[in-house]
């Protein structure tokens, strides 16, 4: 991924990031398949260990996703449909600890890696 690249899912990350959790289901609604595939694709690099992070925040990101292994798995595979990919993310449950390890691990390494 070139740096425009980077800059363009830093940008609507930050974007889904800051969303108010009563909003965020009509976010998920309103959002465009590129929006989440850049959502699917930061959550796969989470999980695949692709971002630098310290020992602690990788057992935080653990015990968060841990319960949610299968789920995860279904948004980082690119043959599944963006439909239900967005059903997915809409539930409260799952969505909000997406939201969370991509709002407190994925935003900052990327920053850092366009640095």
């Amino acid at each position: 991924m070139n740096k425009k690249q980077l800059r363009t899912v830093l940008q609507l990350l930050e974007k889904a990031s800051k969303v108010h959790k009563k909003k965020r289901r009509d976010y998920i609604k309103s959002c465009t398949n590129d929006e989440i595939h850049a959502i699917c694709g930061a959550t796969k690099n989470l999980v695949d260990g692709n971002f630098e992070m310290s020992k602690g925040k990788k057992a935080y990101l653990k015990k968060k996703l841990k319960p949610h292994e299968c789920q995860i798995r279904y948004l980082s595979d690119p043959r599944k449909s963006v439909k239900k990919k967005r059903i997915l993310l809409e539930k409260e449950q799952f969505g909000a600890g997406v939201f969370t390890a991509l709002a407190t691990v994925a935003i900052p390494a990327l920053i850092a890696a366009l640095g």
